[in-house]
């Protein structure tokens, strides 16, 4: 018995078939079977059975597929523990938020290309729904997004949070108070897509006051959404300390609200493997990195 067909066997549970394991693994499907038949025969028992279309774990199967998630960890950690790092090669595909790719991203690349000179590195800048969708199904080994990430087995980490405040051109909206939802009723909005995050904190905003928008365009970019901002071609809810430059240029402006808009909380999240037990060092590489602030610093208690 090896920890690779224990790992095997984890990948068969989690993806739910030979097929996508054998393609998650980059290994052919007989070769696969070949593991599993051979851990069964050391096990004295099956851990698979046909129903219809599909494989599934038989009782014995589960069991021992949760010894084995205990002893594939175990065995992360002591390799950690041991400081196996030299000559590590391999791809790991970091999902990653907007926000974090247009900030301090360049210098969580340098920390992993310093650390780990054969490792390359595939980037998925998505938005969090959509990377957490990727998490589960193995497509991305760690993410970096906001909003919490309540996957089975994955390790999440705080990375701090970021407020978001409603901007403008200047000469766009010109209100010498707070702003109100109902002062943007008829305010052209420029909205993230409805599955990111910054989405579901607009539409809170505006739910909690009663209050209905009647103009709302969507675009998945910050930055292009920044560039229609800065033209005046609507207001929009952004993380304030992306565009400083912008606001100190005159081209955008920060509306201060009522109520208050929360920050939202940005987490690092992989699910432990043996095949890349240098994640968990990435992790604390992004924890390290991030500029991101706590809630606490925003005037607002820590998520909880």
């Amino acid at each position: 018995m090896n920890i690779r067909s224990l790992e095997t066997l984890l990948w068969i549970t989690r993806l739910g078939s030979f097929s996508a394991a054998a393609r998650h693994l980059r290994l052919t499907q007989p070769a696969i079977t070949r593991r599993m038949n051979e851990l069964e025969q050391e096990l004295g028992a099956p851990l698979f059975r046909r129903e219809r279309t599909r494989t599934v774990l038989t009782e014995t199967g589960k069991r021992c597929a949760q010894i084995a998630e205990r002893m594939v960890l175990d065995f992360v950690a002591l390799k950690a523990a041991a400081g196996h790092d030299d000559g590590i090669s391999g791809t790991i595909r970091v999902g990653v938020s907007e926000v974090i790719a247009l900030t301090w991203l360049d210098r969580l690349i340098g920390r992993i290309a310093t650390r780990y000179p054969a490792v390359s590195i595939e980037l998925d800048v998505d938005l969090s729904a959509r990377l957490v969708k990727k998490l589960a199904a193995r497509r991305v080994d760690i993410a970096m997004l906001p909003g919490p990430v309540a996957l089975p087995d994955a390790v999440t980490q705080s990375l701090g949070s970021y407020g978001l405040s409603w901007m403008s051109h200047p000469s766009l909206l010109k209100i010498e108070r707070d702003i109100t939802p109902a002062d943007l009723v008829d305010v052209p909005i420029i909205a993230s897509p409805d599955d990111a995050n910054v989405s579901s904190v607009m539409q809170n905003w505006f739910r909690e006051s009663g209050v209905r928008p009647r103009r709302i365009s969507y675009c998945g970019s910050f930055s292009v959404v920044a560039s229609l901002v800065s033209k005046g071609v609507g207001v929009s809810l952004l993380p304030m300390d992306l565009f400083k430059s912008a606001i100190a240029a005159g081209s955008m402006s920060v509306l201060s609200a009522q109520p208050r808009i929360a920050p939202i909380q940005y987490s690092v999240s992989y699910i432990p493997t043996s095949e890349l037990a240098f994640v968990p060092a990435v992790a604390m590489f992004a924890c390290e990195e991030s500029w991101l602030k706590k809630a606490a610093d925003y005037g607002f208690a820590p998520f909880g």
